[in-house]
């Protein structure tokens, strides 16, 4: 195997030795560690020197580029074809070596074991070449052919010849800026003298031929204008000098006017040559792009972005509005819609499109441009043939939408016609006069209306689920109505023996038969109670006690412990208290009553009927007694105390038995637009989460909201003593603040610090605030969208932003010890109401135009709870 290395005195052919060394090449630079081992792998063969600098100079331009030069060429061929035909040839440079093989036909090689090669040869050059070059010389050579190659490369630059086109096009601009303003103030000098000439000549340059051959107007029939002006104009401007009604000039301001033509006519003549050079350089730089849009805006272009391979790195999006930013920013600012073009207005095949295409022709001759400037730019060989292909495209785009257009005129016209319709008039039925209308006064809505109102703002599901929800609330309220004529019922039967009993004393015993009908009855709710568990008969009994005085109650818990003492007795025992009942009378009237009822059921059913009926009721009135030992009624006014149902009173009982797991939520700011939606969010999911909202007025929460809470605090988050009440036995707080026109600029700030010193205090670890996207934070990407956004937002909200940035500072520096999260989202939607659960997090590039809902903020932000993911950090979150 040979090996070919190139030095700045000449090209230099090496022998391997041993070529087994190589397929180790990961040990292969220990070979060359001394002159001696390296010779032991290769060996010199051939050297060919460079005759001067400028020989060298040619040969490594072309090596760079991949080429083989001629030198390299002859080499080869005498040293590698004649003389060792068969060998492979090992190369450092892959492109070189498929130029080699291709020209000489050379087996070439180009590997890892290869490039170990070179690096060794390299390090031990100057010995492995012999005595011809001292290390002093090839450093001297190396050190010349890299200035030249540098000299080389920046008189070719492509960036320098693109700096030449940047500053003629900007030139030519300021050019024509100058002959406006000259021309402008010639025709003004000149029209007090002939001012019928301006309408006669329009171009600028003509004019002024015109005044500096002319001069006076009187010369105008002697003078010869034919060289400047058609015959036909000439007559028309000699007709016009005869009936001027100029006044006259002087020969000295004449002559000042003819010097300035003269500065016309000389601006105008060097234009036409700079417009010939930068023609003349377009088609050399950027062919392709100079096809499809022109000399004048590829220039343009490429001045705007700053060079070809600027202009060549942008998206073809930007390139269509490219010279259009203000329009750009005041659009995204306004909120209107943003501009179709920019300087690739001015291309021809634009011009040529009706005004309803211009901007879909605008797309997509920018997307075949951005192909031609990347042809131009990056392509290796020097082709043309995008240009016309692509204008091709483009033309034949054009073509197809105006006939679409065309063919959708004739359908428009052909299925829409205007046919005239006779007006009727609806009339709709008297209605009547709405006294309440004139009320000036706030209507308070009923309880009732309020439940209705949050149901439906907590119903976020289609119309079926409505249908299903009032169902079940059809369902709950017949549900409610039974239960409660049950707990009526059970009441009415425990009044009624005590009222029967009192009428029966007054009555004979001759009407006893009348006092057999009503006892039964009486005992009818004993034998079949409404409810068969004990917590309905403690409820009644409860709402029962609550209506009577403390005094009676304590009368009537004797008495009954009375009746339970008595009716426990065995039954045999029974016929003996019958004959004593009527002597011995305790003082409430109900217990002989009682008896004598029994006794009329005992004559009526039998002594074993009676028996069971009696353990019954000696059972459940002991669990009454036993009942109202355990929990004594409480001492309050019965006015005020509010009886609650038996199905509210059974979940308390169940409350009260098992311990509560559930996490413990404080949310700060809930009634905001997003608490709001964070609070119903974590209402829905009571299994796990208790919640505790603090706001500063009850009122901003509904009635549902308030009665499903855990608790509702109301205080103000910048006081130290309203947060640490709050703060103290939750398990996280959340933090859903913002601004309004009577809030302080510190507001955020303020809560968030007096909330971590409650938290450090309580020792309570889990804290996510509410922020904006356009806050700033390490590692976020500076991108124009981002930058565009953060400019929007501080102009629109300055101080919320100011707020944010001192508070994010905040929890930087103080906020060590908790687990704190800050939530940063774009702009805020309302829809969709239901959170999706699909959106994007961490470091997002996030403009003005991204958005996300308040309720998929509130799922992220539940999400925080138990995920770790970006503890201490300022995730974004958007779609």
């Amino acid at each position: 195997m040979l090996v070919l290395f190139e030095t700045p005195a000449g090209f230099a052919l090496f022998k391997v030795h041993d070529e087994g060394k190589l397929k180790k090449s990961e040990n292969l630079f220990e070979e060359f560690q001394s002159v001696e081992t390296a010779r032991k792998i290769v060996g010199l063969k051939d050297f060919a020197k460079f005759d001067d600098t400028a020989d060298a100079l040619a040969a490594a331009t072309a090596v760079v580029e991949g080429k083989v030069p001629k030198n390299l060429k002859s080499f080869l061929k005498k040293a590698v074809l004649k003389k060792n035909a068969n060998e492979k040839l090992a190369v450092s440079d892959l492109k070189l070596a498929g130029s080699i093989k291709e020209k000489l036909g050379i087996e070439c090689v180009h590997d890892t074991s290869v490039m170990e090669l070179m690096r060794g040869i390299r390090t031990q050059l100057t010995d492995l070449i012999g005595n011809d070059f001292s290390q002093s010389d090839m450093h001297a050579m190396t050190l010349g052919l890299s200035h030249s190659l540098s000299r080389y490369k920046l008189k070719f630059s492509p960036d320098k010849v693109d700096t030449m086109i940047v500053q003629a096009i900007s030139l030519l601009d300021d050019l024509d800026k100058e002959l406006n303003i000259y021309a402008m103030r010639v025709k003004e000098w000149y029209g007090w003298h002939f001012p019928e000439l301006v309408k006669i000549v329009g171009d600028n340059l003509t004019y002024a031929r015109i005044v500096k051959t002319m001069g006076d107007r009187s010369n105008a029939p002697t003078v010869d204008l034919s060289t400047v002006l058609e015959e036909s104009i000439v007559s028309d401007v000699i007709e016009a000098s005869k009936i001027s009604m100029g006044t006259e000039i002087s020969a000295e301001d004449l002559g000042h006017v003819v010097d300035l033509c003269d500065q016309v006519i000389d601006i105008s003549e060097y234009r036409d040559q700079l417009f010939d050079y930068i023609k003349n350089r377009m088609r050399a730089i950027a062919p392709n792009l100079t096809v499809l849009v022109g000399e004048l805006v590829g220039a343009r272009l490429i001045a705007h972005a700053g060079s070809l391979m600027s202009l060549a790195k942008h998206p073809a999006s930007t390139v269509q509005i490219l010279g259009a930013e203000k329009a750009l920013f005041r659009a995204l600012k306004t909120k209107k819609s943003t501009p179709k073009y920019g300087l690739i207005y001015h291309a021809s095949i634009v011009g040529q499109t009706a005004p309803k295409n211009k901007g879909k022709i605008s797309r997509v001759l920018a997307n075949q441009a951005v192909l031609a400037i990347r042809v131009d730019a990056l392509g290796d060989k020097d082709t043309t043939q995008i240009g016309p292909d692509s204008l091709a495209k483009v033309q034949k785009r054009q073509q197809q939408l105006e006939s679409e257009q065309g063919f959708g005129m004739a359908g428009k016209k052909a299925s829409f016609k205007n046919t005239p319709q006779k007006y009727e008039r609806q009339t709709n039925a008297a209605q009547t006069y709405n006294p309440a209308a004139d009320s000036t006064l706030r209507q308070t809505p009923s309880k009732q209306e309020f439940v209705k109102a949050d149901d439906d703002a907590m119903d976020v599901d289609g119309g079926s689920a409505k249908e299903e929800k009032k169902k079940d609330k059809k369902d709950k309220k017949d549900k409610k109505k039974d239960k409660k004529k049950d707990t009526a019922e059970a009441e009415a039967a425990e009044d009624a023996p005590v009222e029967e009993k009192a009428e029966k004393s007054k009555k004979s015993k001759k009407n006893k038969a009348a006092e057999e009908e009503a006892a039964p009855v009486a005992d009818e709710p004993e034998e079949k109670p409404s409810k068969s568990d004990k917590k309905s008969k403690k409820d009644a009994t409860k709402a029962e006690v609550e209506e009577k005085p403390v005094e009676e109650e304590k009368n009537s818990k004797k008495d009954k412990k009375k009746d339970v003492k008595e009716e426990t007795t065995p039954a045999a025992a029974e016929p003996k208290k019958k004959e004593k009942a009527p002597e011995a009378k305790p003082a409430p009237v109900e217990e002989p009553k009682k008896k004598d009822d029994k006794k009329a059921d005992g004559k009526k059913k039998g002594k074993e009927e009676v028996a069971e009926v009696k353990e019954k009721v000696a059972a459940s009135k002991k669990a009454q007694v036993e009942s109202d030992d355990e929990e004594p009624a409480p001492k309050k006014k019965p006015d005020v105390k509010q009886k609650k149902p038996v199905q509210e009173s059974e979940s308390e009982e169940e409350e009260d038995d098992e311990p509560d797991n559930r996490k413990k939520l404080l949310i700060i700011g809930a009634s905001g637009s997003v608490g709001q939606v964070l609070l119903n969010h974590a209402l829905r999911e009571q299994t796990k989460y208790a919640v505790f909202p603090m706001v500063r007025n009850v009122n901003a929460l509904t009635v549902q909201q308030r009665s499903l809470s855990a608790d509702v605090i109301v205080g103000q988050c910048t006081k130290k003593e309203d947060v640490e009440n709050a703060v103290d036995g939750v398990d996280a707080v959340f933090v859903c603040l913002g601004h309004r026109e009577d809030s302080p600029a510190d507001l955020i700030h303020t809560a968030v610090k007096n909330v971590l010193d409650a938290m450090k205090k309580l020792k309570v670890h889990r804290l996510i605030v509410l922020a904006n996207a356009a806050i700033n934070d390490y590692g976020d990407k500076n991108t124009i969208s981002r930058k565009l956004l953060k400019t929007m937002k501080g102009a629109s909200d300055k101080a919320v932003i100011s707020d944010l940035e001192k508070t994010s500072g905040l929890l930087e520096t103080e906020g060590g010890t908790i687990d704190w999260i800050m939530v940063r989202p774009p702009k805020l939607t309302s829809d969709p109401i239901e959170a999706k659960g699909k959106y994007k997090t961490g470091k997002l590039d996030l403009g003005p135009t991204d958005k996300i809902s308040r309720a998929d903020v509130a799922h992220f932000m539940l999400a925080c709870l138990t995920d770790d993911t970006f503890i201490r950090k300022r995730p974004m979150v958007s779609y």
